[in-house]
């Protein structure tokens, strides 16, 4: 090799005596080998081996220092690009040019020095001067000291600080470090050099912070688990256990970039794309939009012949029976943080919910509701009152509501219709089919509407019936090919029927009058006469229209509040005209109470003595809210303007 000699430590000759040469020497021998050979063209393991070979090893005699000497390349690199450019490291740790595309989450790397100050004169301090707490907290004020030249404040979610000892037992640092927001690192980086003489390199991972974790914490072909940091200090207390921390998050896009991902490497080998599982359809069905109805396995197949391959037809071909299960599987995956967030509300707080949902009736399904309830002779503050107790209180004996009609379309069903909308299809039980189990799948719902139901015991007995409907536990039988015993099924969820007068009453089989008794005594009941016809695009239900309904005036302005709160906006609310039609079907009570919530209280007298109900009031102006009912005009205005 041309070129000044190499230091004395790294000649081959004293190669016994330098095993495991120290940091010194391996900068000397890197640096005398970049000014003679191109290392711009090597690979970082080529480099790895020619300095190995420079200081009397074998070519691999620095694999178990990897990552100490893949930083020292490229500081020496850097450092010399530097010069010959006329731009001087700012010290002999190069702090590098940040990324054009900043990350939230870093890997950084403290590398153990030797040197007491670099060629600037800046203080350098071996990394294992300091504690595992003495880092962290070194990070945690460069980010605070910072944040004077960050446009938006910038905070540390996560950190963790992996202290590692080279053979020669020289302590280096790695820190998972994880912020609020996508950040560039250059004035933290600065900020550890001049304040702790701390110089680091920053790095990032494709699965972000997860992947930083990763690095750490699990071994490798060349970093056994006896070199990794039993005891890392972790930031802040709450920090996940690293079993959890080191695995990224999933979703379909990425589920299906690691499938793309593999492929290409496959064929790179000569072999042909892995076989297609259940979850490999989990994207396809998510970003094709392929939803969950009678022809979703045709869509599937489409799609699979145009775009997904020969892997893909034969999975579809050889599993079309079970297609429609995999794409309801599918969906409840991608929106199983809705699912769960959902189970975790009451059964109120979904019906409240269910307020600030678009009127698909305009406003029309309440006006319906009312008038029937109105012309068989039921109070609706009363119907209510009811539906909104069985909700609450869940099933109990005498809060079922049952309608119960005389020969059919008197409008039992429609005022119950809303219900999976509201709680969504997969929440409510509805009447099971006649079959070995016809209670499976009771323990999953949140709502029970047995529409149609008949009181004998073709599909329920009626010992089951009547612990059902008191809420008693009663036993859910399960078939034992796809169970482990059968299951007791201890749930409140509420009860909504509709059936008919002459099942209700009628003697069937065996049972005696006592057992109808019993049976009657479990029901909130309400009997429907009058027959009714309503417009198709009513009779599918409105689950906005319901839920406000049911809450009544008091409640609804309290929960219009509430969303008006969230949208910063007030509580008039986006869709004006059916919350205006809403009052419509109000009672007298129900407007002195929405009266009251005004904190209007002096003035409910004057509407009871005026027999003002929901109709009368929308037809009020201001000017009559003023002259016939005492109001001050500011008042009147507020009341009309919660109205529209």
């Amino acid at each position: 090799m041309d070129g000044p000699p190499l230091p004395e430590a790294a000649r081959p000759e004293d190669a016994a005596s330098s095993i495991s040469p120290d940091a010194d020497t391996l900068r000397q021998v890197a640096t005398q080998l970049v000014n003679n050979l191109d290392l711009h063209q090597c690979s970082v393991k080529e480099c790895r081996a020619k300095i190995a070979a420079a200081c009397g090893l074998e070519r691999d005699g620095l694999e178990a220092r990897k990552d100490e000497i893949n930083i020292l390349i490229q500081e020496v690199v850097a450092s010399l690009d530097a010069k010959k450019s006329s731009q001087p490291s700012s010290c002999c740790e190069e702090l590098g040019v940040e990324s054009k595309n900043p990350r939230r989450a870093y890997l950084v790397t403290l590398s153990h020095t030797d040197k007491e100050e670099g060629a600037d004169g800046q203080k350098l301090v071996p990394p294992g001067t300091y504690t595992r707490m003495e880092v962290r907290d070194f990070f945690l004020g460069a980010l605070l000291s910072t944040q004077a030249n960050r446009d938006q404040p910038l905070a540390c979610t996560s950190m963790a600080v992996f202290q590692e000892r080279h053979a020669t037992g020289q302590i280096h640092y790695h820190v998972a470090l994880s912020a609020d927001k996508c950040f560039r690192f250059a004035p933290l980086k600065r900020h550890l050099l001049a304040a702790h003489g701390l110089a680091s390199h920053w790095s990032g991972k494709t699965d972000g912070y997860a992947g930083c974790i990763a690095y750490c914490y699990l071994p490798s072909p060349t970093k056994a688990v006896e070199e990794l940091d039993p005891t890392p200090e972790l930031w802040p207390s709450n920090h996940p256990p690293l079993s959890e921390a080191s695995r990224g998050s999933v979703s379909a896009q990425k589920l299906e970039a690691h499938r793309e991902d593999q492929r290409r490497k496959r064929a790179g080998k000569g072999k042909a794309e892995q076989r297609v599982r259940e979850v490999d359809l989990w994207p396809i069905i998510v970003r094709e939009n392929i939803l969950p109805d009678e022809v979703c396995a045709e869509k599937l197949m489409a799609y699979a012949k145009r775009s997904g391959g020969q892997a893909l037809v034969e999975f579809c071909f050889a599993n079309w029976d079970k297609l429609p299960g995999i794409v309801a599987k599918s969906w409840k995956t991608e929106k199983v943080e809705d699912l769960v967030a959902a189970a975790s509300q009451s059964r109120l707080e979904i019906l409240e919910g269910a307020c600030s949902a678009p009127c698909t009736c305009t406003g029309q399904w309440a006006c319906f509701a009312d008038a029937i309830l109105s012309q068989n002779d039921h109070d609706p503050v009363e119907w209510r009152k009811a539906v909104r107790d069985s909700l609450v209180g869940g099933r109990s004996k005498g809060t079922l509501v049952c309608h119960a009609g005389f020969e059919g379309n008197e409008g039992k069903s429609f005022l119950f219709r809303p219900l999976p909308l509201v709680f969504g299809e997969d929440n409510v039980f509805v009447t099971p089919p006649k079959s070995a189990f016809p209670l499976l799948g009771l323990e999953k719902a949140r709502v029970v509407w047995l529409d149609d139901w008949r009181f004998n015991e073709e599909i329920v007995s009626w010992a089951v019936q009547l612990l059902w409907f008191e809420g008693a536990s009663f036993v859910i039988a399960r078939p034992q090919n796809l169970y482990s015993g059968h299951l007791r099924y201890v749930k409140d969820d509420p009860l909504f029927i509709t059936t008919l007068q002459s099942d209700l009453h009628a003697l069937k089989g065996k049972l005696k009058q006592g057992d109808l008794d019993m049976m009657v005594k479990r029901l909130k009941l309400f009997e429907f006469k009058q027959k009714v016809t309503i417009p198709s695009h009513v009779a599918k239900g409105c689950g906005s229209c319901f839920a406000h309904f049911i809450l009544g005036p008091g409640l609804q302005t309290r929960v219009l509040r509430s969303e008006a709160a969230k949208r910063g906006a007030t509580p008039s609310g986006e869709t004006p005209e059916p919350k205006r039609m809403m009052c419509l079907s109000w009672t007298v009570d129900d407007v002195c109470t929405y009266i009251a919530d005004l904190e209007l209280g002096h003035v409910v007298a004057a509407f009871r003595d005026n027999a003002v109900d929901g109709r009368m009031l929308a037809s009020l102006s201001e000017t009559d809210l003023v002259s016939e009912l005492g109001l001050k005009p500011l008042q009147a205005r507020k009341v009309k303007d919660r109205l529209t």
